[in-house]
């Protein structure tokens, strides 16, 4: 009887695995129990093949491989080192105090050599979470992804002769580079550019500090694009476990280079994207991450958000109000990470003009009203911050990007002792229990906030995204409480008139 650890990709994440391996007395034969797909069960050919090649033995009994949980299904072949140490442990061919506190994963080449994989952030990220400190034996040529993962020990190895040597202390492992994350090369455009837009760049530095969703309403070429597009350089760094979760991300994606990269994502999709590749699709065995997941722990710009598909940006308000997405489709059922930021810009009506002077609007009532109702009341009534773009005052540039980054990061800064008391990273994060129960705001906040939005009919959640925005200016302003002036900035935000 042997016992390894192993991993195994799911989704966009992965699950720890328990290879137990049993022989005994018997007519040769080898059995896979576990909810074992056929790439996991071949992997019993691959390992007789690679034994073969490197003249280890292969037990001529009845072996049994169980994976365990049970219930949770196995895919992929980075099982097969993992099955393959635990075959020569039970054999009595390896020591069994080398296996203990070790990782195996792995997908071996009928010649014992190991092929790397394209998973390695997802399973790297998962170890260094539940097994900190722990070795983790991984393909040779995966070595320089798993070793910018901190909290775990990699040992590359090349081919499972050479892994055996190691196991039994014939062989010093090969030593290990730790590099520190790449930097960041991305050119960002200058916020600086803008001019005349006071408010509506106020609005951009409260969103980025607070995590908060965003609408800019306004009259074309007035500035909601160019302002959006400057978003992306105003976030700080993501830190390691949120680098870690948006490196898996793009490993399914296939991104070029899946190289960790501590700057959120900012994804915009354009208006004739489709409800499955907004939210994402395909089958069991090649899930495809949509939009929402692809943003995740970043940005998803709507560009003319009204002119997206109806049941393409409905589909955002579960993902806006729970950080997740399920996908149930005929043979597939999974739960991905969609905790992103929306940001959306529209027009005032179809062809734009209604609102410029001396423009030659044709829209009709009606055909304004259905324009405006492509956003439907739920969806905006998620969204914290709505802002109508006025045109130009002055000539007054915004600040410099980096200027402005710096405020949002200290402000996150003040408030994260806040934030983690209550389990949560930014300031739209915080459910409204919390907000009310352990955030209390003094009366006189209360009241104008309840007296404000009374006079609109504005819902609950409206006054609770009111006061999480009124948390975010005061973080901003390094003050203790939302004050008066604090909340009244958080209504006026969140008018579009």
């Amino acid at each position: 009887m042997a016992l390894t650890q192993a991993a195994t990709c799911d989704g966009v994440g992965a699950h720890l695995i328990d290879v137990q391996v049993h022989i005994s007395s018997g007519l040769p034969r080898v059995t896979v129990i576990g909810l074992a797909d056929p790439v996991v069960a071949d992997s019993r050919e691959r390992i007789r093949s690679a034994f073969a090649t490197n003249a280890l033995k292969w037990p001529d009994q009845r072996i049994t491989i169980a994976l365990s949980p049970a219930e949770q299904p196995k895919r992929g072949a980075e099982l097969d080192l993992a099955i393959a140490v635990a075959i020569l442990s039970a054999a009595g061919d390896l020591p069994a105090e080398a296996l203990a506190e070790a990782t195996f994963v792995g997908e071996l080449n009928l010649d014992g050599t190991l092929r790397g994989g394209n998973r390695s952030f997802a399973i790297a990220g998962l170890i260094s979470r539940t097994r900190p400190g722990s070795r983790v034996y991984v393909p040779a040529p995966d070595i320089d992804r798993w070793a910018l993962v901190p909290g775990i020990r990699p040992v590359p190895i090349t081919d499972i002769a050479e892994l055996v040597a190691i196991l039994r202390g014939e062989q010093v492992p090969t030593p290990v580079d730790r590099p520190t994350l790449p930097a960041d090369t991305q050119l960002y455009e200058e916020l600086a550019d803008v001019t005349g837009q006071f408010g509506a760049c106020q609005a951009l530095e409260v969103a980025a500090a607070g995590g908060h969703h965003l609408l800019l309403s306004g009259q074309p070429g007035i500035g909601k694009t160019m302002l959006c597009q400057r978003f992306a350089g105003l976030l700080p760094p993501m830190s390691i476990a949120e680098t870690l979760e948006v490196a898996a991300i793009r490993e399914v994606t296939n991104e070029a280079e899946s190289a960790l990269s501590r700057r959120p994502p900012f994804r915009s999709p354009h208006h004739t994207s489709s409800h499955v590749a907004m939210v994402g699709g395909g089958h069991q065995a090649r899930l495809r991450p949509g939009m929402v997941t692809q943003a995740h722990n970043g940005v998803l710009f709507l560009d003319e958000a009204p002119e997206f598909r109806r049941e393409s940006i409905e589909a955002l308000r579960q993902p806006l109000e729970s950080g997740t997405v399920t996908i149930a489709r005929s043979g597939l059922s999974a739960t991905l990470p969609a905790r992103f930021q929306l940001l959306m810009t529209q027009n005032p009506c179809p062809c734009g003009l209604a609102e410029t002077p001396g423009g030659d609007c044709r829209c009709g009532p009606l055909a304004r009203q259905r324009y405006e109702n492509r956003l439907s009341g739920p969806l905006l009534d998620r969204v914290d911050l709505r802002l109508r773009v006025r045109p130009p005052v002055g000539t007054v540039a915004a600040d410099r990007t980096a200027v402005v980054r710096d405020r949002i990061a200290a402000a996150r800064e003040r408030g994260r002792p806040r934030l983690k008391k209550a389990g949560f990273t930014r300031n739209q994060q915080v459910t409204a229990r919390i907000l009310r129960k352990q955030w209390p705001v003094s009366a006189k906040v209360q009241d104008f906030v309840t007296d404000e939005l009374g006079r609109t009919g504005a819902s609950a959640r409206s006054r609770d995204k009111v006061l999480r925005v009124a948390w975010t200016i005061a973080d901003l302003a390094n003050s203790d409480q939302p004050s008066v002036d604090h909340a009244a900035l958080a209504v006026t935000m969140r008018d579009p008139k």
